[in-house]
């Protein structure tokens, strides 16, 4: 979060993506898992916007092989790097200021 507050007057943000299984076929089970997923947040005091997946989002971005999973995406919407797993700060800050082309 540190750097999400360094970085984000630049443009830079952070998004969660729950990787649930999310039933979309059902409207009622929907809104169910959707007030779940935001019951989870505000308990773990999540303080960015956590997207629902569904696995829509991530294919998108090669899938999740593993948890948890970072992605970096310049303006263009480009994925310019990867993280599985957990990392170092400074990996992380790297990978922030490529994205953002600094």
């Amino acid at each position: 979060m540190d750097l999400r507050n360094q970085y984000g007057p630049q443009g830079f943000e952070v998004l969660g993506i729950s990787a649930d299984d999310i039933d979309r076929n059902n409207a009622k089970r929907f809104g169910e898992e959707k007030d779940e997923i935001a019951e989870f947040t505000t308990k773990m005091h999540i303080p960015y916007p956590v997207l629902i997946d569904g696995s829509t989002l991530s294919d998108a971005y090669g899938g999740l092989d593993e948890l948890p999973m970072s992605f970096y995406v310049d303006r263009n919407g480009v994925v310019v790097a990867a993280q599985m797993g957990l990392t170092s700060k400074s990996e992380i800050e790297g990978n922030i200021k490529k994205a953002m082309g600094m």
